[in-house]
């Protein structure tokens, strides 16, 4: 098992440990960390633009999808797909997660100086110990793969992160690495190991989930981004 930040700090390949400096996949990862949010929620669940439907979900006991009758889109169809932005419905495996360690889902920010670092009370840039000027909130990625082995990376983050870990508020989580791990045992616990022990570990297949999936494009970049919405962790 790794020891400290540093390797926590690491992408792998394999079974090669990558400084994340050299890997560009990890740099897309924080570069979707750190967007805006979207200017607009943009239009209704439409998944293909053929608007047929099928019911069902594939494991509900893991994440309740709240658009169960809408016509699945593969992620090559999320990807390719003229309208942006749009909202579908994807059936897939969680095969990675970012960051890599599972305290850092939870994200203070003060209002003056930006994200802050460690779990201490207030601002030690500001001296304010009272948390007034401080917003806490959840901030991952997820990395599906569907069928045809087609990835896509998911944020989670804002409210859509609280509607999707209703009876865990980021507040709580940041003070409870342990409790934050347990909620999301379900969903992403196949893959503790593998993080933990990188090349020691062999990587376990996630089960398969149904997602709603929202595509927009920030202000600030030419490439599309993708962010869950609409689902809740059971």
């Amino acid at each position: 098992a790794y020891q400290g930040d540093d390797q926590a700090e690491h992408s792998r390949t394999g079974n090669i440990i990558v400084p994340k400096e050299e890997n560009s996949e990890v740099k897309a990862l924080r570069e979707v960390q750190q967007l805006d949010e979207p200017s607009s929620k943009g239009p209704e669940v439409t998944g293909r633009e053929d608007h047929q439907h099928e019911s069902g979900s594939v494991n509900d006991t893991i994440v309740k999808c709240h658009h169960i009758d809408q016509k699945r889109s593969t992620i090559k169809e999320v990807i390719e797909s003229k309208m942006c932005p749009n909202k579908f419905r994807i059936r897939c495996r969680i095969f990675d997660y970012y960051p890599l360690q599972v305290e850092s889902f939870v994200r203070a920010e003060c209002k003056e100086h930006g994200v802050l670092d460690g779990n201490h009370d207030g601002c030690p840039h500001c001296g304010d110990m009272t948390n007034a000027s401080i917003a806490v909130d959840y901030k991952f990625v997820l990395r599906v793969v569907d069928e045809s082995n087609a990835t896509l990376n998911v944020s989670v983050d804002g409210k859509e992160a609280a509607q999707f870990i209703p009876d865990l508020s980021p507040a709580d989580a940041r003070n409870n690495e342990q409790a934050l791990k347990q909620r999301l045992e379900t969903l992403i616990g196949h893959l503790y190991a593998w993080h933990n022990e990188f090349e020691e570990a062999k990587k376990k297949e996630g089960p398969q989930i149904d997602l709603c999936v929202y595509s927009w494009m920030p202000a600030s970049g030419v490439d599309r981004h993708y962010k869950l919405f609409d689902c809740n962790l059971i």
